[in-house]
């Protein structure tokens, strides 16, 4: 069985609950009254703040994500192939990765491992994207 974390919020109403059942004074209720309605308020605006960072981050969209989704085509290619194929500031091969699991996630491309001899002469494995199509 999982199990339960026990936030600040608990522990309160757990002392509340406690200190009313011994008939501790009104003021130490009154105390812990108030610290819950503390959290709740902090909870509420940390609530807010997510919400508008989120629609911010929406509003400006994704620039290395639209540019993987474009540079995906019907033939399979790594990902250090689509980072070079993008050219778009900021991206690292790491965001590139990332974006495309979330469109093989999505159903938008599809992944296999794929093998490759290098250099050297030497066989290598890597994963392969492209389009689902």
């Amino acid at each position: 069985m999982a199990e339960v974390k026990v936030t600040k919020m608990n522990k309160f109403e757990m002392v509340k609950a406690e200190l009313e059942k011994a008939g501790a004074s009104e003021d130490l209720v009154l105390f812990i009254d108030n610290e819950i309605a503390l959290l709740e308020k902090a909870k509420a605006g940390a609530a807010k703040r997510r919400a508008k960072k989120a629609e911010e981050k929406a509003a400006e969209g994704d620039p290395i994500g639209d540019a993987v989704k474009a540079a995906l085509t019907d033939e399979f290619q790594g990902a250090d192939d689509i980072l070079e194929a993008i050219g778009v500031e900021g991206a690292t091969l790491g965001k590139v990765r990332h974006r495309l699991a979330q469109l093989v996630k999505a159903g938008v491309a599809e992944k296999e491992e794929g093998t490759y001899t290098d250099e050297d002469g030497k066989k290598k494995r890597k994963m392969v994207y492209k389009v689902v199509g």
